[in-house]
């Protein structure tokens, strides 16, 4: 209960502080707020429709949020793990990652394009082959 308490919390002061009402495709990816869009399109949908209470709406975040970190762990080691394994399939990884890395030279920083990383074959094929073996 007391994890729902807390979700709860974090559901009040991420409305405080960033819109979840009007969510669009210009609006970035990850904001410290509400972290992912996932979240604030979610949120939108609850809210619109009036489907969930308060209450509910913690306890699916709950459950979103435990099976994505349960998942992401284990796919991550795989992937890391076999693109270790194999020297050719960890170059043509690099190769892809790479070219969706963005740079900022006003500060420094460098992050990385999303959405073009989502799109790149061998990546998603290795991920896709990741789930299937390892899940």
């Amino acid at each position: 209960m007391r994890l729902i308490k807390y979700v709860k919390e974090w559901h009040r002061h991420a409305q405080e502080h960033v819109a979840f009402t009007h969510v669009s495709d210009e609006d970035p990816d990850w904001e410290p707020f509400w972290g992912s869009r996932l979240m604030r399109v979610r949120q939108r949908y609850e809210h619109d429709t009036n489907a969930m209470n308060e209450d509910a709406r913690a306890c699916e975040d709950v459950g979103l949020i435990w099976a994505a970190t349960t998942n992401v762990q284990n796919t991550s080691f795989w992937l890391f793990f076999e693109a270790l394994r194999d020297p050719e399939l960890r170059e043509r990884l690099l190769e892809e990652v790479s070219a969706c890395k963005v740079s900022n030279p006003a500060d420094g920083t460098s992050a990385f394009d999303v959405k073009k990383l989502t799109v790149q074959p061998l990546l998603q094929s290795t991920y896709a082959e990741v789930l299937r073996l390892y899940q």
